[in-house]
């Protein structure tokens, strides 16, 4: 993805975003990834992780290794981004 390419995410990873962002307005930090995964009814914490990993290659959130809290959303993270029209419903 060069500079100028429109950022394409699938709705998994938007909802990710989104349930990021609702953490920390109402809690003041952000969620770990076991909440994540409960609160989204996702199927296990790996799934979460990855979702998270493509999400910091995008540079929409950065993660710090080893932190049960570690993540931080990058710039407009916090905005809607053009869903994937790839996702089969997998992601």
């Amino acid at each position: 993805m060069s500079d100028g390419d429109p950022i394409s995410i699938t709705p998994r990873q938007q909802a990710i975003l989104d349930y990021i962002q609702r953490h920390i307005e109402s809690h003041g930090w952000p969620p770990t990834i076991r909440e994540m995964r409960d609160g989204l009814q996702m199927s296990s914490t790996s799934v979460v992780a990855y979702h998270l990993n493509r999400l910091a290659k995008y540079g929409l959130v950065k993660l710090t290794p080893q932190v049960a809290r570690g993540i931080k959303l990058q710039g407009d993270a916090s905005h809607s981004y053009d869903i994937s029209i790839h996702d089969r419903g997998l992601g």
